[in-house]
């Protein structure tokens, strides 16, 4: 993880990261974390069934809440996030202006984690889409 991710994100400033479907530790996550807050170019990422759950989304929001990042689109379907998870992605969502989408289909979030997902865009950030 920490190559790919080195490679792609150093050296060729790439804007579309996907990396679906591979098995993606809570340290890799937060190694791509990290990088993510000094990136000036990646704006979509794609974590698609990486079974992260919440511990994984912690990371990551904590990183996009800071609103100087480039990220659009992020994709976390299919990554066992519960309302927890979501949660945090609201808390996210107050503070970060940047993101327009937002994929979280196959989670597990229920109406609780919907609401509060929902009520963060009404409130404070409608460029994004879910």
């Amino acid at each position: 993880m920490r190559i790919v991710v080195q490679q792609a994100m150093s050296r060729e400033k790439c804007k579309e990261l996907c990396l679906t479907s591979n098995k993606i530790t809570s340290d890799g996550v937060c190694f791509l974390a990290e990088v993510l807050n000094n990136s000036e170019a990646l704006k979509d990422l794609s974590l698609w069934n990486n079974r992260r759950c919440d511990s994984g989304v912690v990371y990551l929001a904590q990183v996009l809440s800071i609103d100087n990042n480039t990220l659009k689109i992020l994709n976390l379907g299919k990554n066992r996030i519960t309302d927890v998870g979501a949660g945090e992605l609201a808390e996210m969502l107050r503070k970060n202006q940047t993101s327009t989408e937002l994929y979280l289909g196959e989670n597990e979030i229920s109406d609780k984690g919907v609401k509060m997902l929902v009520e963060s865009i009404e409130n404070n950030n409608t460029n994004v889409e879910i």
